[in-house]
């Protein structure tokens, strides 16, 4: 299902038009489906009538009644030719009083039998047994029948009877038993589709938006056209429902597409997550981005140009529609409306859920535990084999690492917040001239707390071993200086701080080599996750130099503390006022060790002016250009 999902991305929202294909969009069954809908749609609601192009019943109906109607008027009768009128009194080409009535009369049963037959596609529930649609067997005179005489009791020549019958059965014996099998009985399983018979089971909204939309543009032309007619205007002077009907029916049509639309793309929401498959983008060089916010947003825009021509039936009544469409086609009401804007923004909320599940639950296919057991479209799976000859490298990430899968999807979700979705909203408000101002708002809360539920996820694991470095570190027996010589001067840090810049520096590495758009330019995120471990390893250090283990610490141990971490709060005045003469060495022994470890810690260094300018553009809040970052709640954790 994910694969025809991504489809959406080899083609912009303007790819609905009339000469798109939906072919790529969804299993070959259902668009087949798809397909045949159309076509009988088209054949039955086409405007173009014998004698203008490919037929169409509609328009076929359209030139019997303008040809009637000239007739009618006495205009039809100039066509023919000056020896007609000579051959006698022209007055017996005229149309008598009941043949008028009896034409109206039938122009326009026929006209509201083609309402009727429309409304029951579209408003009625699928037939429980298609062979029930053949019984009885209307006498129609297309095929003889070799089983039986005639009604003089004679057969055809041939060995069949009189061809004024007809007798159509599914798997008929006169030959054989090798005719047409009788399709199964519709079987209910309880899905939404059930309820729709215009709907091929299991299709996708993507293939859903693109065909529903021809659809409704043949029906508000039919429609438009129809009731355009002058026999139709004076049904409605008459009383008679003429233009209100055709207008009923494509409100009724418009709003039973909407609601299965809305339903396929709620189903669908829940396997946006199959998006992710772990490549890196390639629009912009954005390497510390995947696919995933690219290919949502292109079939985010498809079913929403989708909706908007389901909504307001093709151009909305434009000149396309002709003249009297404003009769016919009304605007959508405030409820339809209600119903797609609900739709969307639970798209939004179920795609973003999605991304969170992928991050923290991910698996490589056919790895022991995985999931592919309990998810055969493989929407849950990363797109990553394992022993398959593929390899993590062309465009990949580790997605079997989740620090990565989280590193990842934490860029994605700030380009989400800061350009996606902001599109997206205004591509919905301009489309349905609305505003979405609580809705947006809504939308950044829950971008902000799955952003700092990632973040959280990401950091936790680190901020654990960095308590324990610091916690053993400063209880070991072996921090504090020998008592037996006070006049040994502490000249390095303890191991458990190069333990903890190690830690540090291994965080570093593993964001920049993950997230990070080019060499020249660092990730967004490694200020705010450094920021936030260097910040939670000063409250651990405070902590532990203020347990009771600690009771007071003699110059040795304050010189030492120092060294560590600027931590006097346990000193007493004696050792304060010693300290004072013991910091012109301990300047110079820092600036030795800072000299010393350079090269380990570089990464560190503080950037000089005019770098780094692009990654302190921390992505704003969605739509107000604040600049927060999404990084509530990280500063104590």
């Amino acid at each position: 299902m994910s694969r025809y999902l991504r489809s959406a991305a080899g083609h912009g929202a303007g790819a609905l038009g009339k000469d798109a294909s939906g072919k790529e969009m969804d299993s070959p069954n259902v668009v087949a489906f798809w397909e045949k809908v159309l076509g009988s749609m088209r054949y039955l609601l086409g405007s173009s009538g014998v004698g203008r192009g490919s037929a169409g019943i509609v328009g076929e109906v359209v030139e019997f009644w303008e040809v009637t109607q000239s007739f009618i008027d006495g205009r039809g009768q100039r066509t023919f030719s000056a020896a007609v009128f000579a051959a006698g009194n022209p007055e017996h080409l005229e149309l008598e009083p009941d043949d008028v009535a009896n034409l109206r009369s039938g122009a326009v049963d026929l006209i509201t039998q083609l309402r009727s037959s429309l409304l029951s596609f579209f408003a009625d529930a699928p037939v429980d047994d298609l062979s029930d649609l053949y019984s009885p067997i209307p006498p129609t005179p297309i095929t003889p029948d070799s089983a039986a005489p005639n009604s003089a009791g004679a057969r055809t020549p041939g060995g069949g009877i009189n061809p004024l019958r007809r007798a159509f059965t599914f798997g008929s014996s006169h030959n054989g038993g090798d005719g047409p099998s009788p399709p199964p009985a519709n079987v209910k399983t309880g899905e939404w589709w059930d309820t729709f018979a215009f709907w091929p089971p299991r299709s996708n909204s993507l293939s859903g938006a693109h065909y529903l939309g021809h659809l409704l543009t043949l029906v508000g032309s039919a429609a438009t056209s129809l009731a355009g007619l002058s026999v139709m205007k004076q049904q409605a002077r008459a009383g008679s429902a003429g233009v209100e009907g055709w207008r009923i029916l494509v409100g009724a049509v418009r709003e039973r597409c909407v609601h299965a639309l809305c339903a396929a793309w709620a189903a669908d929401a829940d396997r946006v997550r199959g998006l992710e498959t772990w490549v890196r983008s390639e629009v912009g060089e954005r390497r510390d981005l995947t696919t995933m916010p690219g290919l949502f947003m292109s079939y985010e825009e498809r079913v929403l140009a989708g909706f908007q021509r389901i909504a307001y039936v093709g151009d909305g009544g434009g000149s396309a529609n002709g003249s009297g469409s404003g009769e016919v086609i009304i605007p959508p009401p405030a409820k339809l409306l209600q119903a797609v804007r609900g739709s969307f923004v639970t798209s939004l909320y179920k795609a973003l859920s999605g991304m969170v599940e992928n991050a923290e639950k991910g698996r490589l296919a056919g790895e022991a535990g995985g999931d592919e057991g309990m998810d055969p479209d493989g929407v849950m799976i990363a797109m990553m084999k394992s022993g398959d000859g593929e390899e993590v490298g062309a465009g990949r990430v580790d997605a079997g690492n989740r620090n990565v899968r989280i590193l990842m999807t934490l860029s994605n979700l700030s380009h989400l917040r800061a350009e996606i979705i902001p599109h997206l909203i205004s591509a919905f408000e301009s489309s349905f001239s609305v505003k979405l101002a609580e809705e947006t708002k809504t939308v950044r809360d829950v971008l902000g707390q799955i952003d700092a539920r990632l973040f959280q996820g990401y950091v936790k694991p680190t901020v654990d071993r960095l308590s324990i470095l610091i916690h053993d570190g400063i209880h070991s027996p072996s921090w504090a200086p020998s008592p037996s010589s006070p006049s040994t001067r502490p000249t390095n840090a303890k191991p458990y701080i190069y333990a903890v810049l190690l830690q540090l520096v291994l965080v570093h590495a593993e964001i920049t080599t993950t997230t990070s758009t080019s060499p020249s330019t660092p990730s967004t995120l490694t200020n705010q996750i450094l920021s936030h471990l260097l910040e939670q390893s000063s409250t651990h250090l405070l902590t532990a130099f203020q347990s009771p283990a600690h009771p007071h610490y003699p110059l040795s141990s304050l010189t030492q503390a120092t060294l560590d971490v600027d931590a006097d709060e346990r000193t007493d005045d004696e050792a304060r006022k010693r300290l004072q003469g013991e910091l012109p060495g301990m300047r110079g022994v820092l600036k030795r060790l800072r000299e010393g470890t350079r090269g380990e810690f570089g990464c560190f260094k503080r950037e000089r002016r005019g770098r780094g300018t692009e990654a302190r553009k921390a992505s704003g809040s969605l739509g107000d250009g604040s600049g927060n970052g999404g990084g509530s709640g990280r500063g104590t954790g």
